[in-house]
């Protein structure tokens, strides 16, 4: 998801998380980030947003839980990873700005924020520092994965060299079924009461109710959900034949 980092924020505060992820991904904020609860209340309400130092890590954070940030469009990968390794800690800024040959720590802040332009001199210089920093890269790259994982449906898909591999778990199973379970509930509850709009003698009243839910965007929109669960309907039929046939052949 594309988002400015105070939409993805917005965003990432607003969303629903089951307990076991709400536990892991409070761990890995506050791990992250080493803030107080005072200061993240005041992010939360608006008072205050981060800056500096403190805004890198919110941006690293969201990135690692899979939101792309506007404000890093267009900075070379060397900016990034750098600002990665101050991130999590693995080089201090301090080291960082000497290290890249900045007076001082606001200046590397300012390039490590998109705040400024690099140079291609410059850029050559992050470049070197990077060159023995492999190792503690891919240290942040798995934690940011471990990370993407607290969030991400469990069936999605993982990367594992070339190859794209399907990882589904109990959680996953059981978020499938409360999901179908979901749909059949909202199907049972929705399909009496068009029923009795539709047999219903007042053509007034059903065109109150088009009015009201904008019916023809809507009508469209469940168009569009019917055909998709046609899909999902062949295939929990597939399953089904399957099941069959395993307990024919036994």
């Amino acid at each position: 998801m594309k988002l400015s980092t105070e939409s993805a924020f917005k965003d990432f505060l607003g969303r629903k998380f089951g307990e076991k992820q709400k536990v892991l991904l409070e761990t890995y904020f506050s791990d992250l980030l080493k803030i107080t609860k005072v200061t993240f209340s005041n992010w939360t309400s608006g008072k205050h947003f981060p800056k500096g130092l403190e805004l890198l890590k919110l941006r690293i954070f969201l990135m690692s839980i899979g939101y792309e940030i506007t404000e890093f469009e267009g900075v070379p990968d060397e900016i990034i990873s750098v600002g990665k390794l101050v991130a999590f800690g693995k080089i201090t800024l301090l080291e960082a700005t000497v290290s890249l040959e900045y007076p001082e720590t606001w200046e590397l802040l300012r390039y490590l924020n998109n705040k400024r332009g690099v140079s291609a001199n410059r850029l050559l210089i992050f470049k070197k520092f990077l060159e023995d920093k492999s190792d503690m890269l891919a240290q942040v790259e798995e934690r940011m994965k471990e990370a993407l994982g607290y969030v991400t449906p469990r069936h999605a898909f993982l990367e594992k060299g070339r190859e794209k591999v399907l990882v589904i778990d109990d959680d996953n199973i059981l978020m499938l079924k409360y999901t179908l379970d979901a749909i059949g509930n909202l199907c049972d509850a929705v399909e009496p009461i068009l029923k009795n709009l539709l047999d219903g003698n007042d053509p007034k009243i059903r065109q109150a109710f088009r009015d009201g839910i904008k019916f023809f965007p809507l009508s469209n929109k469940v168009h569009a959900f019917s055909d998709r669960m046609h899909k999902v309907e062949s295939l929990l039929n597939d399953m089904c034949s399957e099941k069959s046939r395993e307990v024919s052949n036994e």
